[in-house]
């Protein structure tokens, strides 16, 4: 008994020591070093990985409801020229529906043309040398992005813009607009007033060289000239208030003129209506003469067989008589239907012959102006020569002083400045130019033309045309929110 209970024991004690080991060996493989947890989460070695690469673009699409529409609508208004001299008549009239883009001709006013252009600022003056401004910067840079190179794009009209200006209009088919006949008329008179005021400039420097050394002789001559410089200005200050009524005349003529224009328009219509009236008349009176014709034949017939001679004879000439009447009637019926036409075919022409007239009267009135400005021009230089001629006789009397005439030399000398000014202004002005009714502007180009204000041979006034950009926009109902038609 005792050996079997030692064996037991001896049993357990192995059991024991069995499970202490088993115990210790799972515990070490729990505890691990730092370098074995570093080891065991590192990244792996790096190896090359070889996949396609695609370029594109990522977009997407979004569908909105919204409409489709051309853009806001510009209206076009003609501005008035100052140096042009025409009736501003439309010779051609702008076309609904044409697309019109940089440099194109959207009509024609004179016979010259309206060109369409890229700019903010309406046409507003004449361009010429000379200016300078933002409308003139705008024409530089629409000149420049056709191609045509204005020199430096500074906004000022000089000697390149005008060479540019040149260069669009021949391109284009068109004459460039040179200077008017009344332009070089009044750069004929500036030049003639500073032809005089140098030569009294001159006159007066001389007066104080001669003033020190005055002959008897010298003094005798002076005085005879300030006798003939007092005698033109007598008829300078006459031939003022001449101009005058001639301007009031020429200016009365024109106003005339205008009405005649209306007056042959009206008679034109009168005598139509006229002979159209005649024409229905002579037309009734035919068909008349044909009824009776016809009622005259049918009475012959109508005469009994035992009527007497005399009855048959007096129907037979009533059917005769009614026979000759329907040649005549026809005769004047074509008669009329002539005159008409002739009233219809001069109508034209008396109306063109009235604005003729018209504008001639205007011209005149334009002339008058001109000779008003030189006969008042005229009064002030003979003016100024009579005083310096009366003024050189009081001095070559009294030599002594000069302070007067050095006084007068620079008067002369200031007049002789401000001649050259002027005659330099209109110079510049009276050269390749841009009239302001030759040139529209419009913010974005091209232009869709969407109505026509402006019919051939009507005048011009207020808008012409008005038109859409011909870029579509689709406008989203979502506020704020527009893009530009691509799917439409």
């Amino acid at each position: 008994m005792r050996s079997l209970g030692n064996r037991r024991v001896a049993a357990l004690a192995v059991a024991a020591l069995i499970a202490l080991a088993v115990v210790g060996w799972a515990a070490a493989r729990q505890i691990r070093s730092p370098a074995q947890v570093a080891a065991d989460t590192a990244a792996p070695q790096p190896a090359p990985i070889t996949v396609p690469v695609e370029r594109r673009t990522l977009s997407t699409e979004v569908i909105v409801r919204g409409t489709v529409r051309y853009g806001a609508a510009q209206p076009a208004v003609l501005a008035t020229s100052r140096v042009k001299q025409g009736s501003d008549i439309v010779t051609r009239a702008p076309r609904r529906k044409a697309e019109l883009t940089t440099g194109d001709v959207a009509m024609a006013v004179d016979g010259r043309p309206v060109f369409v252009l890229p700019g903010a600022l309406p046409m507003s003056r004449d361009l010429h040398e000379g200016v300078d401004g933002p409308d003139v910067l705008q024409l530089e840079r629409a000149l420049a992005r056709l191609g045509f190179a204005p020199g430096p794009v500074d906004g000022r009209y000089d000697a390149g813009t005008e060479a540019a200006v040149s260069n669009f209009y021949l391109r284009q088919g068109w004459a460039p607009f040179g200077p008017t006949d009344l332009q070089l008329e009044q750069l004929r008179t500036a030049e003639t007033a500073a032809a005089q005021a140098r030569d009294a400039h001159l006159q007066a420097l001389n007066t104080i060289e001669q003033a020190r050394t005055a002959t008897p002789a010298e003094v005798e001559q002076a005085r005879l000239d300030a006798v003939a410089a007092r005698d033109a200005l007598d008829t300078a200050v006459l031939a003022v208030p001449t101009a005058e009524a001639k301007l009031a005349t020429a200016r009365t003529a024109a106003a005339n003129a205008r009405s005649a224009e209306a007056l042959a328009t009206a008679n034109a219509k009168r005598d139509q209506a006229a002979a159209d009236a005649d024409v229905a008349v002579k037309r009734a009176a035919l068909d008349g003469a044909i009824d009776d014709q016809q009622v005259a034949q049918l009475k012959v017939f109508d005469v009994p067989l035992d009527a007497p001679a005399s009855d048959r004879d007096a129907a037979a000439a009533a059917a005769r008589a009614a026979a000759a009447a329907v040649p005549r009637a026809q005769a004047e019926l074509d008669a009329a239907i002539a005159a008409a036409a002739a009233a219809r075919a001069g109508a034209p022409d008396a109306r063109r012959r009235a604005r003729a007239d018209a504008a001639q009267a205007a011209s005149d009135a334009r002339v008058a102006a001109e000779e008003l400005r030189r006969a008042r021009l005229a009064l002030q230089t003979a003016r100024a020569t009579a005083t310096l001629s009366a003024q050189r006789v009081r001095i070559l009397r009294r030599p002594a002083d000069t302070q007067a005439m050095q006084a007068i030399a620079s008067a002369a000398a200031d007049e002789e400045r401000r001649t050259r000014a002027e005659v330099a202004r209109l110079s510049a002005e009276a050269r390749i130019q841009v009239p302001a009714n030759e040139v529209l502007f419009f913010n974005t180009l091209p232009l869709r033309v969407d109505a026509v204000k402006a019919k051939r041979g009507s005048a011009v006034s207020g808008s012409v045309m008005s038109g859409w950009s011909s870029t579509p926009r689709c406008r989203s109902r979502t506020p704020g929110w527009s893009a530009p038609a691509t799917r439409w």
